[in-house]
């Protein structure tokens, strides 16, 4: 599965999971370790569906626990009895001759007696149904379970001593004394071995369950080098092709694009041959953001989830964040309530960024950033920017070209700050010019505003990725210039 993060790549895993629990089979949720290497993955992910088996199938289940504690009860009816018998007939003994102490039987009532024979009736019952049931393809899932999480939990340590001592009591002491020790340790488990216990494990669960075994590896995608995911799938892709199991990991976006080029792009053979199916996971259209709304018990009009929409760039995290901040905002004209709301993110994103730039450190890596630099950013956006609707489409109109490329652009320190700079302008724009559509196009056919919506939702997506081409985007949507209404951008193919 592919997507950004907030793509909702997780919710999706648990999803699948929960159906497959319903449907009688297991489901596991593996979130990966930071480390990424190979024998940790493989060592943490067999103990993970180990636990899992044991839950299902093994000693931790509530059935497992009460024919445990049924076991110590007979134990103790039989035993003790028994035992408080032998004791009093010995006692008896002693202190009697033979024809006084009678037989071991009289020691107790015969209700005692008829007790302690059926407890070990039970007992006997008890112990037979644990040897069929261990006997049994589920009593044997559940040793391999356990032994799995003993290997890879475990080293075995043997130690051989032999010692013979020599002594004289008589003075001077003196004492002869050998001793030998060997130590065996058992050597430590490997990839190879590690993927080969999965391999075995997975199987006898597929063959036990009546339905799938779904394994969601999630946080894949978190890897901050591509090569360390690749290096780890040539490590492990040999626990995948498992009759009966059925694996969803979530990889990056570049994974998935050089999965679709094929095996063209150099040490990408890792990738085609682990995954057969890549499901990439779209942005969120404005219909699916008020289904998204709905579903979250947040009540919302059509063109509040067409805002939310824009200013979440289609992600299912971000869009459900807004949408908690929205709740805020009482409903009422469309223009009115979601300018304000759109003003609102505009500013706490500005002061997020201009906290950054203006708190540069002397001590950075390419230098301090100039005072003038900072000063110019801070006056970008005077503080009224944000407090009028009016003003603000102006001013975000404006700041698009005028900030740009500010004068200072050149300076090495800058070119940090450069993308999230521009990106922002972008964004600014792009609310302004949506709460001067939604005001012109109160009441009109929502489904000519959801295509509007939608384009100015895929260029607010690659601002995130490209400021520059967002810019050309805007270009062909607003004029040259950026000064004009919004028309539909014609693509010629050139």
């Amino acid at each position: 599965m592919s997507g950004p993060p907030g793509a909702g790549k997780t919710w999706l895993m648990l999803r699948a999971i929960k159906e497959t629990e319903d449907s009688k089979g297991l489901g596991l949720w593996f979130p990966c370790p930071g480390a990424y290497e190979a024998s940790e993955f493989l060592a943490a992910l067999c103990e993970t569906l180990a636990a899992a088996v044991h839950q299902r199938f093994g000693r931790n289940s509530m059935r497992a626990e009460a024919m445990r504690w049924l076991q110590i009860v007979l134990v103790v009816v039989v035993g003790l009895p028994v035992a408080i018998a032998v004791v009093a007939y010995l006692v008896r003994g002693l202190g009697g001759s033979k024809a006084d102490r009678g037989s071991l039987i009289s020691v107790l009532p015969e209700q005692v007696w008829a007790a302690v024979i059926i407890a070990a009736a039970l007992l006997v019952v008890l112990l037979s149904v644990q040897v069929i049931w261990a006997g049994r393809p589920r009593g044997r899932l559940a040793r391999e379970a356990t032994a799995m999480m003993e290997r890879v939990r475990f080293t075995a340590n043997l130690r051989l001593a032999t010692e013979a001592q020599l002594g004289r009591s008589v003075p001077p002491a003196g004492y002869l004394r050998r001793a030998r020790e060997r130590e065996l340790s058992e050597r430590p488990v490997t990839v190879a071995s590690l993927v080969s216990g999965f391999r075995n494990l997975a199987k006898s669960i597929s063959e036990v369950l009546p339905g799938p075994l779904v394994i969601g590896i999630d946080e894949l995608d978190k890897a901050a080098e591509p090569e360390i995911v690749r290096l780890l799938l040539r490590e492990i892709r040999g626990i995948f092709e498992i009759t009966g199991v059925f694996f969803l990991v979530a990889v990056s976006e570049e994974a998935a694009g050089r999965l679709k080029m094929g095996p063209l792009p150099p040490g990408s053979d890792e990738l085609n041959s682990s995954f057969y199916t890549v499901l990439e996971l779209p942005p969120l259209s404005p219909r699916e953001t008020s289904e998204l709304l709905t579903a979250r018990g947040l009540s919302g009009s059509w063109p509040l989830a067409q805002v939310l929409c824009v200013l979440g760039a289609g992600n299912w995290r971000e869009i459900t964040r807004l949408a908690e901040h929205a709740a805020s905002f009482p409903a009422g004209e469309p223009g009115r309530d979601l300018g304000d709301l759109i003003m609102t993110v505009g500013a706490a994103e500005t002061a997020s960024l201009l906290r950054e730039i203006t708190g540069n450190p002397s001590g950075a890596r390419a230098g301090p950033l100039a005072d003038e630099a900072k000063l110019g950013a801070w006056n970008a956006f005077p503080p009224d920017t944000f407090k009028a609707r009016g003003r603000f489409t102006q001013r975000s109109r404006a700041a698009i070209r005028e900030w740009w490329q500010p004068r200072w652009h050149d300076a090495a320190a800058w070119q940090a700050f450069c993308g999230p700079w521009q990106r922002l302008l972008v964004r600014l724009f792009i609310g302004g010019q949506v709460i001067v559509i939604l005001e012109r196009s109160a009441g009109s056919d929502p489904v000519a505003g959801d295509v509007m919506m939608t384009d100015l939702r895929d260029v607010v997506i690659m601002a995130g990725r490209s400021p520059g081409v967002a810019k050309f985007m805007l270009a062909d949507r607003f004029g040259a210039d950026l000064d004009g209404p919004y028309r539909p951008a014609v693509r010629d193919g050139r």
